[in-house]
């Protein structure tokens, strides 16, 4: 009942959400997936934004730049948030004993949200185009990167809390 047990129960939480994530991205159709097909998926994470033509080009590639790295930032939050979670939030050590609270995920996801923001610093705006009536913005960062912003959660999270 050691770490084998634990492990079984960690895998029984993530399942679930892990075959509705699987499910909801096979029912929704990526208008821009032939654009993220562009980039080598090992080596970049694409963000992508887009906003209406019809406010004026600049503002809208402008606009379509912050949606785009907005969605890489929530791309980073997801992938470090759920690995933190288990690795902080789950058994019996836990953040300054909050293991499984409610403190404990809010916490982690404070933690995680700051370091994805502060992140974005590195992404670049790689091109815009259009399509319809929209201009898109597509937003890359460096895989390696994310690597180095969970390092920074997972230090920022073992010191405790002020």
């Amino acid at each position: 009942m050691g770490k084998a047990w634990r492990m079984n129960k960690i895998l029984q939480r993530l399942l679930p959400v892990a075959l509705l994530i699987l499910v909801s991205s096979c029912a929704t159709a990526d208008p821009y997936g032939d654009v993220r097909r562009e980039f080598d998926a090992g080596i970049l994470m694409v963000g992508i934004g887009d906003a209406a033509a019809n406010a004026g080009e600049e503002a809208a590639r402008r606009k379509a730049a912050s949606q785009a790295r907005r969605d890489l930032a929530g791309q980073i939050r997801v992938r470090i948030e759920n690995v933190m979670l288990v690795e902080f939030c789950s058994g019996e050590s836990g953040l300054s004993g909050a293991s499984n609270t409610e403190a404990c995920r809010s916490r982690v996801a404070q933690v995680v949200k700051t370091a994805a923001d502060e992140s974005l610093v590195n992404a670049t705006i790689s091109r815009h185009g259009i399509r319809g009536d929209k201009i898109f913005a597509v937003a890359v960062m460096e895989r390696d990167e994310i690597n180095a912003v969970s390092s920074r959660v997972r230090a920022a999270l073992a010191k405790p809390p002020r």
